[in-house]
């Protein structure tokens, strides 16, 4: 389940203004309803550093949301869980490094009945991969960012977030390869800034 923090608009975003804002009558369902199609959304991307952002207490004024996120990069192939022999899709710190430890002793070069350098490092690059994975630290966070404030309601722009990147999966899935990748190049995220309520452009 997400959880939401203080709305950070993505700097140099334009905001709605007050009396251009809409209802959407047609979606009904409550704010952890809407939270968690998102979440689900973000899960079919892979998406990691998730971070949802949107201030219900303060909607009336503000009903913004923006959601920052990364994706993993195109070179993480998954190959770690051969290498490492760990079938666990999501693996514990302490099991990868307690893994890789057992394999270096067995591969090590100064080895004299297993040891093999192509394999030892090979461990080696499989374990930064696998603790990426675990982690959902690939070494770029939050370089994406969906915002909306066209409704008038937090729910609102969190289902109007979904929808977009569902729209955006399933033109991919059509059979558009690499489509998904140009969009949300498109996405890009500057810093994260705090919002000031109340402004619109």
């Amino acid at each position: 389940m997400i959880n939401m923090q203080t709305l950070r608009w993505p700097e140099g975003q334009k905001r709605t203004k007050i009396n251009n804002r809409d209802d959407r009558k047609q979606w009904k369902k409550p704010l952890s309803h809407y939270l968690s199609e998102l979440h689900k959304e973000l899960e079919k991307l892979k998406a990691v550093n998730v971070i949802v952002t949107g201030d219900v207490d303060v909607q009336r004024i503000d009903p913004g949301v923006a959601v920052y996120f990364s994706l993993p990069p195109k070179d993480a192939t998954g190959d770690w869980q051969d290498v490492l022999g760990i079938d666990n899709p999501k693996p514990s710190e302490t099991e990868i490094n307690d893994r890789v430890k057992e394999l270096r002793a067995r591969f090590h070069p100064e080895n004299s009945r297993t040891g093999n350098l192509e394999m030892y490092l090979k461990i080696g690059q499989a374990q930064q991969e696998a603790l990426s994975w675990a982690t959902g630290n690939f070494g770029a966070k939050h370089e994406r960012a969906i915002a909306c404030d066209r409704y008038n309601e937090v729910r609102l722009n969190v289902k109007a977030i979904q929808v977009t990147i569902a729209a955006l999966r399933r033109v991919e899935e059509a059979g558009a390869p690499g489509f998904l990748e140009r969009a949300f190049a498109g996405f890009a995220a500057p810093q994260l800034t705090e919002v000031s309520h109340g402004t619109a452009a």
